[in-house]
Protein backbone atom coordinates (compact mmCIF):
# COMPACT_ATOMS: atom_id res chain seq x y z
CA UNK A 1 0.00 0.00 0.00
CA UNK A 2 2.79 2.48 1.19
CA UNK A 3 4.40 1.38 -2.64
CA UNK A 4 1.52 2.09 -4.86
CA UNK A 5 1.03 5.58 -2.66
CA UNK A 6 4.35 6.50 -3.39
CA UNK A 7 3.89 5.38 -7.02
CA UNK A 8 1.34 7.61 -7.47
CA UNK A 9 2.92 10.52 -5.76
CA UNK A 10 5.65 10.74 -8.20
CA UNK A 11 3.37 10.02 -11.03
CA UNK A 12 1.76 13.52 -9.81
CA UNK A 13 5.36 15.16 -9.06
CA UNK A 14 6.43 14.37 -12.39
CA UNK A 15 3.01 15.49 -14.23
CA UNK A 16 3.19 18.19 -12.79
CA UNK A 17 6.85 18.92 -13.12
CA UNK A 18 6.54 18.45 -16.71
CA UNK A 19 3.92 20.25 -17.44
CA UNK A 20 5.36 23.50 -15.74
CA UNK A 21 8.57 23.44 -17.45
CA UNK A 22 6.44 22.57 -21.04
CA UNK A 23 3.96 25.78 -20.18
CA UNK A 24 7.19 27.67 -19.63
CA UNK A 25 8.99 26.38 -22.54
CA UNK A 26 5.97 26.95 -24.94
CA UNK A 27 6.00 30.81 -23.30
CA UNK A 28 9.22 31.49 -24.29
CA UNK A 29 9.06 30.16 -27.84
CA UNK A 30 5.90 32.08 -28.18
CA UNK A 31 7.30 35.41 -26.72
CA UNK A 32 11.11 34.78 -29.32
CA UNK A 33 8.70 33.62 -32.64
CA UNK A 34 10.36 30.07 -32.80
CA UNK A 35 7.17 27.54 -34.21
CA UNK A 36 7.99 23.61 -33.58
CA UNK A 37 6.83 20.43 -34.04
CA UNK A 38 5.03 19.00 -31.19
CA UNK A 39 7.79 16.36 -30.88
CA UNK A 40 9.73 18.87 -29.39
CA UNK A 41 7.53 19.26 -27.14
CA UNK A 42 6.52 15.91 -25.84
CA UNK A 43 10.59 15.08 -25.71
CA UNK A 44 10.76 18.21 -23.04
CA UNK A 45 7.69 17.02 -21.38
CA UNK A 46 8.82 13.44 -21.20
CA UNK A 47 12.73 14.79 -20.02
CA UNK A 48 11.23 16.75 -17.21
CA UNK A 49 8.94 14.37 -16.49
CA UNK A 50 11.75 11.80 -15.50
CA UNK A 51 13.88 14.46 -13.60
CA UNK A 52 11.29 15.44 -11.44
CA UNK A 53 10.36 11.97 -10.40
CA UNK A 54 14.38 11.46 -9.88
CA UNK A 55 14.39 14.77 -8.07
CA UNK A 56 11.52 13.42 -6.05
CA UNK A 57 12.96 10.02 -5.17
CA UNK A 58 16.89 11.45 -4.33
CA UNK A 59 14.73 13.68 -1.86
CA UNK A 60 12.32 11.21 -0.36
CA UNK A 61 15.27 8.92 0.25
CA UNK A 62 17.35 10.97 1.78
CA UNK A 63 14.70 12.26 3.79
Amino acid sequence: MIGLLLLLLLAFYGTVGGLSVLVVFRIVMAIMGIKLDWKYYLAVFISSFFTSIFIALIIYTNA
